[in-house]
């Protein structure tokens, strides 16, 4: 059976673009893995770009799954016309 961190891991080294490391994770995640349990998995074997890829992309039973949601908007500013007071 396919480890769901595996593919949570590579979801997140896919769509994030700074720095990123396993208290991120666990955050993303809500705290379902502690950070922990992130880097046990991680260092549990040693991996290639290509491993996670390719263990990551096998198929496997249908299963329920968690849904990520990123979002890429930012909190709105009040535009300089609006802070005009009357």
């Amino acid at each position: 059976m396919k480890n769901p961190l595996l593919e949570f891991y590579r979801d997140y080294l896919i769509n994030s673009f700074a720095l990123i490391n396993a208290t991120g994770l666990s955050l993303l995640l809500d705290n379902e893995y502690s950070h922990d349990q992130i880097t046990r998995f991680l260092s549990s074997d040693e991996y290639t770009s290509r491993d996670l890829w390719v263990l990551s992309s096998r198929p496997s039973a249908p299963s329920k799954r968690t849904t990520v949601r990123l979002s890429s908007t930012t909190p709105s500013r009040k535009s300089p016309t609006a802070m005009k007071t009357k």
